[in-house]
């Protein structure tokens, strides 16, 4: 890991739908390889060979480190930013734990981090993954746009973000079993 470093952390099981290939395209550009930087990604999975053979064919062997499985809450007091290139996600945890731990969050362009991130429109992606190496190189240059991101993502959860995660499943069941949907 590259000392004084900006640290980024994904915890996810190790499949197509988490994204982590296309992060590791994104983070092996010029424009963000050039920057110090190191990826902890926790989880295990089916595509841990792939992902270590796309780790190694991008020359980032020693800047990504696949840990396997371990508790993530442990990892993210020691991140500047967790990064969620999922494609697709039911209800995201991950970002949700991170924010609860005061770590910014960057997540790809799918409903579900939209939803979660509202208006802090910096917390998402670009739809288009060749725009990826720009956004992560700001982020990973400038603390003070990291702050930000962290603010804003603050702000939209309240005081009490699992209240609100419990709130939003609550209106999802309240919502089902009015229409007749779970029987």
């Amino acid at each position: 890991q590259p000392s004084n470093g900006v640290r980024l952390l994904s915890v996810g099981r190790l499949e197509k739908q988490k994204g982590f290939d296309r992060m590791i395209a994104a983070l092996a550009a010029p424009t963000v390889r050039e920057l110090n930087w190191s990826w902890t990604i926790i989880g295990d999975g089916v595509d841990r060979q792939a992902l270590q053979s796309q780790i190694v064919r991008a020359g980032l062997e020693r800047r990504i480190t696949l840990i396997g499985s371990a508790p993530a809450h442990a990892y993210f007091a020691h991140a500047d930013i967790v990064l969620c290139p999922s494609r697709f996600e039911g209800m995201p945890l991950v970002p949700l734990e991170a924010i609860e731990a005061g770590v910014p969050v960057i997540g790809s362009a799918i409903l579900a981090h939209a939803e979660l991130f509202g208006g802090a429109s910096n917390s998402i992606l670009p739809e288009e993954e060749l725009l990826w190496p720009q956004s992560l190189a700001a982020l990973i240059r400038d603390e003070s746009a990291r702050n930000q991101v962290r603010a804003e993502q603050a702000g939209l959860l309240g005081a009490n973000p699992r209240q609100r995660l419990w709130n939003d499943y609550r209106i999802i069941y309240e919502s089902l079993l009015s229409a007749g949907g779970l029987q």
